[in-house]
């Protein structure tokens, strides 16, 4: 996913990059999974900012596959956090987005009896992980 979203990352003057596994095997529809990173990482180039870092990261803890795209933009304040996954609500002016990706997101994790989530990153910018059971 990394290397196909790398033209559009060049082309947002945003450097994409990927940390984890090389192979992961996760009990899931492809396509959905697909949807979600698709999702995340269309949000992280949209919002992040001109010369942001994203990272997508794949990697398994304590019986679950963790996904995770985090970009080191503006992030979102934490009253923004607590309603990213509603549907039709949007953090930014900018146009584009109907307010929907995030929701997919969330329901995608739960079709698959997993969780998502969105942090703070480090020093600022925002983290969004899906947590999926492997087995």
């Amino acid at each position: 996913m990394a290397r196909e979203w790398t033209p559009r990352a060049v082309a947002a003057s945003v450097d994409l990059g990927y940390e984890g596994d090389d192979a992961l095997m996760v009990p899931a529809d492809k396509l959905l999974l697909r949807e979600a990173l698709s999702n995340l990482l269309d949000n992280a180039l949209r919002y992040a900012g001109q010369r942001a870092t994203v990272t997508l990261r794949a990697r398994t803890q304590d019986g679950h596959c963790l996904l995770e795209v985090e970009d080191n933009g503006p992030g979102l304040t934490d009253a923004q956090l607590a309603h990213v996954f509603e549907r039709f609500w949007r953090a930014s002016e900018l146009p584009g987005g109907c307010g929907l990706g995030l929701a997919i997101v969330a329901e995608i994790a739960q079709r698959h009896g997993g969780t998502a989530s969105a942090h703070h990153a480090t020093p600022h910018g925002l983290a969004v992980r899906l947590q999926l059971a492997l087995e």
